[in-house]
């Protein structure tokens, strides 16, 4: 049989054990919303990174067609211009 102090002390022991299990809990929660919000900034950065590659291929796409038809034009100016001379 237990006497009150082993009582007393096997309380006192399990109410702690009971707070350091609730701190855990706490902090484990945390976390897991921190991991959450850190996911959520990843994918955003993600998305973003996405829409501005994106951008920049369509872009440099408008930029090269445009280059190739003012060769193309300079090429026909150029050919017409040597005709002339012979």
């Amino acid at each position: 049989m237990l006497n009150p102090i082993d009582f007393i002390q096997l309380g006192v022991a399990g109410v702690a054990v009971i707070v350091i299990a609730y701190i855990v809990d706490k902090f484990l929660k945390s976390q897991s919303r921190r991991d959450d919000s850190f996911m959520n900034f990843i994918q955003t950065q993600e998305k973003n990174f996405k829409e501005t590659i994106d951008n920049h291929l369509k872009e440099e796409t408008k930029s090269n067609y445009y280059f190739a038809n003012t060769v193309k034009e300079l090429m026909a100016y150029l050919k017409g211009q040597n005709n002339k001379k012979m």
